[in-house]
């Protein structure tokens, strides 16, 4: 079932202007994880004017509220260092603007979810995307990974990463296993010391060192 979209203030009803004016943003977002209950999600916007794309911060703000309502953690869109909206935000821009003059007035943001990233992809169409023609999940992991881009949560940015010379680094906190010589590891600023994969997994709920809740998402 298609989510109900609440229309936030930003968006307003352009009733008088002309069609090509006008742009309509579908989210359709699913799970990689075959567990989750939520099999895809849609959130529509309201009639957006076209002349908005040429504003990033608008356009930022917009992809916020929306995502607000889907189970996209928070952590992968809200952090100094998180490059889910930015980089949406511009993808979005720049399709909706060269296709100004062809009346495609729809686009389609497609994401996938997984543990430690989001991946992403703009498809425009002249096409009403109907909520009962709503993707498989595996079409949407399709639209998502074949020439998608992918986002980091809030905080890995702030990784250096680093291969284990010798057995003396204390175990990982998160998993509680030791490191052995050759292992991959990944040290934030406060110094301590985790295996990507969980210090990743860790982040995608939270943006602080599980140690010493540093505040990884201040670092650029």
């Amino acid at each position: 079932m298609a989510q109900q979209f609440q229309e936030p203030p930003l968006f307003s009803h352009v009733a008088n202007t002309c069609i090509n004016h006008v742009v309509y943003i579908t989210i359709i977002l699913t799970s990689f994880d075959p567990s989750s209950a939520a099999e895809v999600c849609r959130m529509q916007s309201p009639p957006i004017e076209r002349d908005i794309f040429n504003h990033p911060s608008i356009c930022h703000d917009i992809l916020r509220q929306l995502l607000a309502y889907s189970f996209v953690p928070i952590n992968f869109y809200i952090g100094q260092d998180c490059d889910l909206i930015p980089n949406l935000s511009t993808r979005l821009c720049e399709s909706v603007l060269q296709r100004s003059g062809v009346h495609i007035n729809y686009f389609q943001v497609f994401i996938t979810v997984f543990q430690t990233h989001c991946c992403y992809n703009v498809v425009g169409t002249p096409f009403f995307f109907q909520a009962d023609e709503l993707p498989s999940r595996e079409m949407v992991q399709r639209m998502t990974c074949d020439g998608g881009e992918h986002s980091l949560p809030a905080g890995a940015m702030a990784l250096k990463r680093f291969l284990i010379q010798d057995e003396q680094e204390d175990p990982c906190a998160i998993c509680i296993k030791d490191f052995n010589s050759g292992d991959n590891a990944a040290r934030l600023p406060c110094s301590h010391v985790f295996h990507p994969d969980c210090i990743l997994q860790w982040f995608v709920q939270k943006s602080t060192c599980p140690l010493c809740c540093f505040a990884c998402s201040c670092v650029s």
